[in-house]
């Protein structure tokens, strides 16, 4: 019995929580293959169809291996282990999670589709559940764009639920992707497994994006688990009088952030990232390979038929040690009246891409506030 089997075998005897695996992780190798915990029918059961498993192309990875991501040892109860198709590597870097309803509208589809489109422009990772409706045209979208996305699974490996989606998921293991999830080989798709599986969709994002969803939808279940792992939270407004999008629209009235669209979403988490970043003390950061960028590829690139905007911004040559050219801009454009964000980008010459972020910073930094009639100024800033 290799170390990998023992450790799946011993870990599903343990409540599960994580100050359980953490000891686990100490003994697990010293405890003896005849082990009276070891040699249980369910034991056995399990050890055979990780010897022999009816799915070929799938990977173990352990709560103990460097390949098991950081983002999900955060939970309070961690997935022992994740079988894996595809390839691990798609389990980090920025990702957002993006959830809805199984019974779509017209209208949940599309919206996905065009946040999707965006995502993939912006060099994240979607992570979803691989069900019906948002979830497949969320990987979909992806896939057709050529970015990455993972579908985390209610079932076991072998277990392809809904069994239309076999192709897709065969797409995405084969695109560099990746189809994973904590239930063992064999395990059907009920019911009460798919509220514990959306604490992997949501521990695995770093934001989470739900474009269409009723209030009873499960979609709702991954949002307040994000919320409570403090995961920026979006929603995509709907129809007042769809059902469809009560969820959705509950969300927004409850403190999520409003999605107009995936580049404005995509801006405002790389800003969250890079200030989380920027917070670690040194010897905390990890050093980037040479020529890569830190974050995600940058958004909205000046077009090379169109010429920057340099003449008509409100830029200071030498600004002020602290304060950046375009932070200059923004706080002239606040203090000559303007207040929200499209006529501050205008004032300031800035394109809305580039606006949104820089806005979220000065917030953070404090030099503006948002209020309920719009930005304004902190002290006398300039």
């Amino acid at each position: 019995m290799n170390d990998k089997h023992k450790w799946i075998i011993l870990a599903a005897e343990t409540t599960g929580k994580k100050y359980a695996l953490d000891h686990l992780a100490l003994i697990y190798k010293d405890i003896r293959d005849d082990d009276p915990r070891l040699t249980t029918p369910s034991a056995h059961a399990l050890l055979v169809s990780l010897e022999r498993p009816p799915a070929k192309d799938v990977s173990l990875i352990c709560y103990t291996d460097r390949e098991y991501p950081e983002k999900l040892k955060n939970l309070p109860e961690p997935p022992a282990q994740l079988y894996l198709r595809g390839s691990a590597e798609a389990l980090t870097g920025n990702s957002v999670a993006v959830v809805g309803s199984r019974d779509a509208s017209a209208y949940g589809l599309t919206v996905t589709a065009d946040f999707c489109r965006d995502f993939c422009e912006a060099g994240l990772t979607v992570i979803s559940g691989g069900a019906r409706g948002v979830d497949s045209a969320a990987a979909k979208t992806m896939l057709k764009f050529g970015g990455k996305t993972v579908a985390v699974l209610g079932s076991g490996a072998d277990v392809c639920y809904p069994a239309e989606n076999a192709k897709l998921f065969d797409e995405i293991a084969s695109s560099g992707g990746a189809v994973i999830t904590e239930y063992h080989f064999g395990t059907q798709p009920l019911a009460a497994l798919f509220p514990r599986r959306n604490r992997i969709i949501a521990a695995l994002a770093d934001a989470c994006v739900v474009t269409e969803a009723g209030l009873r939808s499960g979609s709702l279940i991954t949002a307040n688990l994000a919320a409570d792992l403090r995961r920026p939270l979006f929603a995509v407004p709907g129809n007042i009088n769809s059902r469809g999008s009560t969820g959705a629209n509950h969300l927004i009235k409850t403190g999520a952030i409003l999605a107009e669209n995936g580049l404005q979403v995509a801006a405002e988490l790389k800003v969250l990232l890079s200030f989380k970043s920027e917070s670690r003390s040194a010897h905390e950061k990890k050093a980037e390979p040479a020529g890569k960028p830190s974050l995600f590829t940058p958004l909205a690139p000046t077009p090379k038929n169109e010429e920057p905007r340099t003449a008509e911004r409100a830029v200071v040559k030498n600004p002020p040690d602290g304060l950046t050219a375009d932070e200059k801009a923004i706080i002239k454009a606040i203090e000559n009246g303007a207040s929200t964000p499209d006529a501050i980008a205008a004032a300031a010459g800035l394109n809305e891409a580039s606006a949104a972020p820089a806005l979220i910073m000065m917030e953070l930094k404090g030099l503006i506030v948002r209020e309920y009639n719009g930005y304004k100024t902190v002290g006398k800033c300039s």
